[in-house]
């Protein structure tokens, strides 16, 4: 009996990412043009792994309505980029806040800036066909982090989804 209920309440914790630390960051700007803006996020985790968070705004040419394009995955020291790796380090929690906290930070940064973002756009990779824990994972994440409101539409195969951020 007690073990159903503390899996019941580290089930109900995942994604909540306001109780655990992140990893300190750094926000690169990579590029701006007329009608995109790519930034790169870049952290180390305690055991050495490097990721980057690559976040793409792109205007959807209406009135001022931007979509935001997230990817994230392991950096090697050559610089390749790699969303498919699986590091099981056991800190995957304080990654995945640190992902949240980067995102929500650059959706500040974007209302600051005057770039309506309407739409996030996520992608999870997959290390087989219907391959769904990483879509199941970010779900989570996304449902207990994004602004009250907020439409979230996983497709069919898991491989793209999309949050809708209610406009102010």
């Amino acid at each position: 009996m007690k073990l159903t209920k503390i899996l019941e309440e580290v089930i109900s914790e995942v994604g909540d990412a306001s109780n655990i630390d992140t990893y300190k960051y750094s926000r690169i700007p990579t590029r701006e043009e007329f009608d995109e803006e790519l930034h790169k996020v870049v952290f180390t985790t305690d055991s050495g792994i490097n990721y980057a968070i690559w976040i793409y705004k792109i205007d959807r040419t209406e009135e001022n309505i931007w979509r935001m394009d997230v990817e994230f995955g392991v950096e090697s020291k050559d610089k390749d980029f790699d969303t498919k790796s699986v590091v099981n380090k056991g800190e995957m929690y304080k990654v995945m806040a640190t992902v949240v906290k980067a995102v929500k930070e650059e959706l500040e940064i974007s209302k600051k800036g005057d770039k309506n973002i309407v739409t996030i756009r996520i992608e999870p990779s997959k290390n087989f066909k219907n391959d769904s824990r990483r879509a199941n994972l970010y779900l989570a994440y996304i449902k207990k982090n994004m602004p009250k409101g907020s439409t979230v539409t996983a497709y069919d195969d898991f491989s793209t989804i999309e949050i809708d951020l209610p406009r102010l």
